[in-house]
């Protein structure tokens, strides 16, 4: 199995180009789309987002991964396994959330040019030369066969959320396509303040926190434990992100509803 993660949108052929380049290769392979709506450009986006889905894939999954601003620079291409799963994208942190996260990886610069189409553009390296190498893996060449190893393989800054007294401070790091805010602070962080009733600051609104989506539809934001485990500001029915004017960073304080 491939799953497929990119920021070409599906307006123009580039997805479709790569699927045929994969199936040339490998034809029994099962191709599966995770996006392709990335925000052009935007690597953290799509490592929060593989990170979002990479564990409910099986085991042995080949991930490739495309959101390429330095396409055809020095960057390099690298192919790892972390945990029990493979990634093949270029070196500029797409992985950091995963390889955080589970820990365990072993990264390979793509080198052998015999895995590659013949002809590589210096602006579709996803046709040319990811997509090949996920195919061949796929196909089961031994990681090592990609290239020598490359532990220096860039990382991103992840921030944490953090406690500060009675509070947890966090901050927006993604939104999906319901204006829904993902933050950084898990649920796991949040059981630590106990069974008080808790409340969200944020900028100038002191929102509640609900169980689910329904509770909040005579309010005007909410915050709510969203599927992959983290705090959410959403709004029933409407976009959060537009209608409290959120942006990535912005600060989400945690607490009892007595804090200041």
């Amino acid at each position: 199995m491939i799953a497929f993660l990119t920021d070409f949108g599906l307006r123009d052929p580039y997805v479709g180009i790569v699927k045929g380049v994969i199936h040339s290769i490998a034809p029994n392979t099962h191709l599966i789309d995770i996006s392709h709506d990335i925000s052009p450009g935007n690597i953290r986006e799509a490592s929060i987002m593989l990170k979002m889905s990479y564990k409910y894939f099986p085991r042995g999954t080949v991930f490739l991964a495309v959101v390429d601003p330095g396409v055809g620079s020095k960057r390099r291409g690298l192919a790892c396994k972390i945990g029990h799963w493979f990634f093949v994208g270029p070196d500029n942190g797409l992985f950091s959330h995963v390889i955080r996260e589970v820990g365990a990886c072993e990264c390979h610069e793509i080198t052998n040019n015999s895995l590659l189409l013949n002809d590589v553009s210096s602006t579709f390296h996803a046709r040319d030369v990811f997509g090949p190498v996920a195919a061949h893996l796929e196909n089961g060449i031994p990681l090592d066969q990609v290239g020598p190893k490359a532990d220096d393989f860039i990382r991103l800054d992840i921030k944490d959320a953090f406690f500060s007294g009675e509070n947890i401070t966090g901050e927006i790091v993604y939104f999906d396509r319901f204006g829904n805010a993902i933050t950084n602070i898990d649920s796991k962080l949040m059981e630590r303040l106990g069974a008080k009733a808790l409340q969200i600051k944020l900028k100038d609104h002191d929102l509640p926190l609900v169980t689910c989506y329904e509770m909040g539809k005579d309010l005007l934001a909410f915050g709510i434990i969203g599927s992959h485990g983290y705090l959410e500001i959403s709004s029933y029915l409407e976009s959060a992100q537009m209608l409290l004017g959120l942006e990535t960073g912005d600060q989400v304080v945690v607490g009892p509803i007595s804090f200041s």
